[in-house]
This record gives structure tokens, sequence and C-alpha cells, in this order.
């Protein structure tokens, strides 16, 4: 275990689809976190942060990036993902959980790429399908239950316009 994680609690929100219509929070900033565990995690996590003497690693990073979706900050997170995904800041690659978790999170986030034919969410769908955790061995069936559930629908453009319950199904795990 690491040092940071001595005390946090990282707990799994599931489904990842928040169900409002209408943004709520001041305009420009954030929206507030309305489940009083997750704000309460996202804030031990970001405490937890700011006291690490060390630079954030990759496991750091995908955890902000999946509290970030939680709070709809799709934008945010994938931005945050990103650096993750290259190296994380520090060069470490946090092991086969990790990288199933970056593995997840790349597919999830292609399902909001308006341009792509969702060929990374297909990709990680067919190299994970036999994974050895029954845990993670779901999601990606899931995932691949979605990618055929949008592609009965017509196609990639259907997920980037909000895919319905596909979208629902494939709520990223914690880190």
């Amino acid at each position: 275990t690491r040092p940071i994680d001595a005390g946090l609690a990282h707990l799994e929100y599931y489904p990842l689809v928040n169900k409002r219509a209408h943004r709520l929070g001041e305009a420009g900033g954030p929206p507030p976190i309305l489940n009083k565990q997750l704000s309460e995690s996202y804030n031990a996590l970001l405490r937890a942060l700011v006291r690490k003497s060390e630079p954030l690693d990759k496991e750091d990073r995908l955890r902000l990036s999946y509290y970030l979706l939680c709070q709809d900050r799709i934008q945010e997170a994938e931005k945050l993902f990103s650096v993750a995904a290259a190296g994380g800041g520090d060069g470490s690659s946090g092991g086969m959980a990790v990288q199933l978790q970056c593995d997840y999170m790349a597919a999830y986030f292609d399902f909001f790429n308006t341009e792509g034919n969702l060929e990374t969410a297909r990709r990680v769908a067919k190299e994970r399908a036999l994974c050895p955790h029954l845990k993670w061995r779901e999601r990606f069936a899931a995932l691949e239950e979605a990618l055929a559930e949008i592609d009965a629908a017509g196609g990639a453009g259907a997920a980037a316009e909000g895919g319905g319950s596909a979208a629902a199904a494939l709520a990223p795990p914690a880190a």
C-alpha cells in the first residue's frame, strides 16, 4: 500500500450517471457534489494529495479523473486521464489493476468522442474479453454489450449524443 492510501477508502459509485435535466451551481463553476459520501471521499483524496511530497503519479491522476467523472466534469476528467495514460507524472506503471482501470477508462472516454467510431472501446473490449479478474471481465463484457447496443441503434454517433442506457451501464470503477 502506498503511504498516500493510508486512511483513504476509495468508494465506487455506480452507476455513474447523474439524473439531472439541468446543471446545478454557479455559471462557469463546477456543480456542487450532492452525494455526501462522494463529497467526503473526494475531499479526503484532495487533502491527501495536497500533503503528498512527491508529484502526482498515474494512480493519483486516475483517481482524480474518476472523481471528476462522478461530478459530470467530463472534459476535465478526460484531460487528467490523458496525462495519466501517457505515464502519470512519475513514470510509475501502477501494476495490472491500474492498467485495467486505465484501459477501461480509455474505452469509457471513447464514448464521448463524436469524431471516432469507438475504435478504442472496441479494441479494449476485444483485448480484455478474457480478463482473469471476474469483476473486470464483467465490466468489459458490459462494454461489449454497450457497443452492440450502439451498433444496433445506428452507430457511434448515438453514443456521443447521449448513448442512453449503454452509457449508464459503463460507469468506470474506482481506481
